[in-house]
C-alpha cells in the first residue's frame, strides 16, 4: 500500500464506504502541514460546523413546508410565492459529524425546525389551528453534502499530486511545502454544486409501543425510556384527566394537544434529547395506544 498521505487521502475520497469524518481529519492534517490556510479553514468549518460562518452553496436546500397538527399528524399548505422561498430555504450549518449521525438512520425524509422569525411570518399569513411548522427535506439532499465534500477533497488532493506534492508517511519535504504555496489559492467556492442546505434535522425512529389502553404506568414507562422528564410525564397525566377520552383517533383534547406541542418544541430547542420527527410520532402513537386507538 502507498506510504503517501496524499494518495491515501485520494483512496479514501473515492471509496463510497469511507468515513467522511476520517477524510476531513486527514485533509485538515495535510492542509495544516502544508500551511494551505484556506483549505485548513474549510476543513475546520466542516468538522466544527458553520454556526459563525456563511455556509457554502452546497449546504443550501429548498424544502417543503409542513405543519404538525395537535394530533401529531403532518399536513401541507401552499404559501404565496413572495414568501415561499424565504420560508422554505434552510441553511445546514451543523457539523459533518451531526450530518453523519442523521444519515445513519434510513429515513427517506427529515424535518428541519424553523426560526422564530420564519414561524412568526407563517402565523401572520396562515391562521390555521397548527402546533408547529417544519421544513421537510429529502434524504438525497443531506447525502449530497457528503458527496460534495468528498469531491472537493479528491480534486484538491489530485491538484497536490499534479504539483508534485505527495508526502512520505506523515511528513512533507521542504520542497513540497514550498510548492504548496502555489496551491494556496484553491477556492472552495469553485467546487460548489447545485445542492442545498438543512438546519437541524430530525428522524422518525421505530419505537416499541408497549402501551396498554387506560394503563398510565405503561405509558409513563415508555416516555421515561425515551428520556421524557418526570415533571413532563406528571403534566401529561393531568392533561389526560382533564380532557377525557377523545371520540376519534388522533383528535386529542385541548390539554393533551398543547402538551404534545410543548414537547415537540422542547425537542426542537434541545430541551428533550430526541429528534423532532420522532417526538411527534412517538407521542401521538403512545397516547393513541393509551386511549385504545
Amino acid at each position: 500500500m502507498t506510504d503517501s498521505i496524499v494518495e491515501k487521502l485520494q483512496l479514501l475520497a473515492i471509496d463510497p464506504e469511507s468515513d467522511i469524518e476520517e477524510i476531513l481529519d486527514k485533509a485538515l492534517f495535510v492542509a495544516s502541514k502544508l500551511k494551505i490556510d484556506d483549505f485548513k479553514i474549510w476543513c475546520k468549518q466542516e468538522i466544527d460546523g458553520y454556526e459563525l460562518a456563511q455556509v457554502p452553496e452546497y449546504r443550501k436546500f429548498k424544502g417543503d413546508l409542513r405543519f404538525l397538527e395537535k394530533s401529531g399528524a403532518l399536513t401541507s399548505i401552499n404559501l404565496p410565492s413572495s414568501v415561499d422561498e424565504l420560508i422554505t430555504s434552510v441553511n445546514f450549518s451543523k457539523s459533518i459529524g451531526q450530518l453523519n449521525s442523521l444519515l445513519e438512520n434510513k429515513n427517506p425524509t427529515f424535518l428541519a425546525p424553523l426560526s422564530n422569525g420564519q414561524r412568526q411570518l407563517i402565523i401572520e399569513i396562515e391562521d390555521n389551528d397548527i402546533s408547529e411548522p417544519f421544513i421537510v427535506l429529502a434524504r438525497y439532499q443531506l447525502e449530497s453534502v457528503k458527496k460534495r465534500v468528498k469531491s472537493i477533497i479528491l480534486n484538491w488532493s489530485l491538484e497536490l499530486e499534479d504539483k508534485g506534492i505527495l508526502g512520505q508517511g506523515l511528513k512533507f519535504t521542504e520542497k513540497e511545502k514550498g510548492i504548496a504555496m502555489s496551491v494556496n489559492n484553491y477556492h472552495i467556492q469553485n467546487m460548489q454544486g447545485v445542492v442545498g442546505n438543512v438546519n437541524e434535522s430530525t428522524i422518525n425512529q421505530n419505537n416499541q409501543m408497549n402501551v396498554y389502553a387506560k394503563d398510565f404506568d405503561s405509558l409513563a414507562r415508555l416516555l421515561t425510556e425515551n428520556k421524557v422528564a418526570f415533571s413532563d410525564i406528571q403534566e401529561l397525566k393531568h392533561a389526560l384527566n382533564a380532557d377525557g377520552v377523545p371520540t376519534e383517533p388522533n383528535r386529542f383534547g385541548k390539554n393533551v394537544s398543547e402538551w404534545i406541542g410543548k414537547m415537540v418544541v422542547k425537542a426542537t430547542t434541545g430541551g428533550w434529547e430526541i429528534s423532532v420527527a420522532t417526538a411527534g410520532s412517538l407521542l401521538s402513537g403512545a397516547i393513541g395506544a393509551y386511549y385504545g386507538f
